[in-house]
C-alpha cells in the first residue's frame, strides 16, 4: 500500500534508532576473530588397544557473508527509507495562507520544518523585550524616537544655619550678662529639579499584538507542513544497485 509523505517521516527516527543500534551491535561481534575460526582434531594411538582421547572441536559462529549480509540488510531498510523521504520533500510542497492571502506560495516541507523552528525562536526572543512600567504615563517622542514622561518638577532644599536668641543681655546686681544664643540649622528652599524619563521599551499592547500575529501565522505554517506532508510518497530503492556494486553481487 502507498504511504504519504507523513507515514514515511512518522516512522524514519524508530527505523533510524533500530538500525542505528542492530548496526552497531554486529559491529561489535564482526571484530572478535575468534568467532569466524573453527577446527576439529581427532586422536589416533599407534597401537592397537591404545590409549584412546575424545574428539575436539570448535564450531566457526560467524562467516563473512553472513555479516555482511546482515549489514546489507539492515542498511538497505534504512537507506531506501531515507531516499524515499527526500525525493517526497522535493515535491511536497504547500502555501501559507492568512484570511484569503498568500504569505508564502509553495513552501518546500523542508523549509516549512524550518520556518517552525525560527518562529519559536522569534517568539523566545520577542517575549524578553522588556514592555514600558506601567506606573508612569508615557509619550512616543517622534524626534527622539523614544517614550518619554511628562516633565516631573522636584524641589531642592539646602541646609541653612541661623542664630538665635535665646535670652538678651542684661545688667543683674551691677554686672552685664551677655546674650545667650543658639545657631539652628533648618531646610531653605535653593531650586526645583525638572525630570523626563525616557525609554525604548515596548508598550504592552504592542507587543501582544506581535506575539498573537507570530502565534497565528506559525499555526498558519503548521498547516502548511502537515497539507505538504499528505502528498503521495516515493518509494525509492537505492540500496540495492549500491550494494552490488560494493560486494560485486
Amino acid at each position: 500500500m502507498a504511504k504519504i509523505l507523513a507515514q514515511v517521516v512518522a516512522i524514519d527516527k524508530t527505523v533510524k534508532s533500530r538500525v542505528y543500534s542492530a548496526v552497531t551491535e554486529l559491529h561489535k561481534k564482526a571484530q572478535k576473530s575468534d568467532l569466524y575460526s573453527g577446527m576439529f582434531k581427532e586422536y589416533a594411538p599407534i597401537k592397537e588397544g591404545g590409549e584412546t582421547l575424545p574428539a575436539e572441536a570448535k564450531k566457526v559462529q560467524l562467516r563473512s557473508d553472513d555479516v555482511l549480509k546482515q549489514a546489507r540488510t539492515l542498511w538497505s531498510e534504512h537507506w531506501d527509507l531515507e531516499a524515499s523521504k527526500d525525493w517526497s520533500n522535493m515535491g511536497a510542497k504547500a502555501s501559507v495562507e492568512i484570511d484569503g492571502a498568500v504569505v508564502i506560495a509553495n513552501a518546500p516541507v523542508t523549509f516549512l520544518l524550518f520556518l517552525e523552528k525560527q518562529l519559536n525562536d522569534m517568539r523566545t526572543f520577542v517575549e524578553a523585550i522588556p514592555v514600558l512600567p506601567e506606573d508612569k504615563d508615557w509619550n512616543f517622542d517622534e524626534v527622539q524616537g523614544l517614550y518619554k514622561t511628562p516633565v516631573r518638577q522636584t524641589h531642592r532644599t539646602t541646609k541653612e544655619q541661623t542664630p538665635i536668641v535665646l535670652y538678651d543681655a542684661v545688667v543683674r546686681d551691677g554686672q552685664a550678662l551677655p546674650a545667650q544664643t543658639q545657631i539652628i540649622t533648618k531646610d531653605v528652599l535653593a531650586g526645583y529639579w525638572s525630570q523626563t524619563e525616557f525609554s525604548g521599551a515596548m508598550k504592552r499592547a504592542d507587543k501582544e499584538v506581535i506575539l498573537a500575529r507570530l502565534n497565528r501565522f506559525s499555526d498558519k505554517v503548521k498547516e502548511a507542513r502537515h497539507a505538504a506532508n499528505e502528498t503521495q510518497a516515493v518509494e525509492a530503492a537505492v540500496a540495492e544497485n549500491v550494494f552490488r556494486f560494493i560486494l560485486g553481487k
